[in-house]
């Protein structure tokens, strides 16, 4: 967990990605990345790549996905 709240930190501060900047971004891009992200590490696992790789994917998905429910909790209220 620590993991993913460094790499959304690294999100916010280093690329821009800040709450304001993610709500004006269409949900169906968010979906869109996600699937990729989650397809990529499908794919490394079919493919018997090395497990420190899928970690680091599935971190960074982690990240997305909270950022998305953000996103998300911002609509709702």
């Amino acid at each position: 967990m620590e993991a993913m709240l460094q790499i959304r930190h690294q999100q916010i501060h280093q690329f821009g990605h800040t709450l304001e900047a993610d709500r004006a971004r269409p949900t169906l891009d968010w979906a869109r990345d996600i699937e990729n992200a989650a397809r990529a590490i499908l794919e490394d696992a079919q493919f018997n790549k090395p497990a420190d790789r899928l970690r680091r994917r599935a971190i960074k998905l982690g990240a997305l996905l909270m950022a998305f429910a953000d996103k998300l909790e911002g609509e709702v209220q």
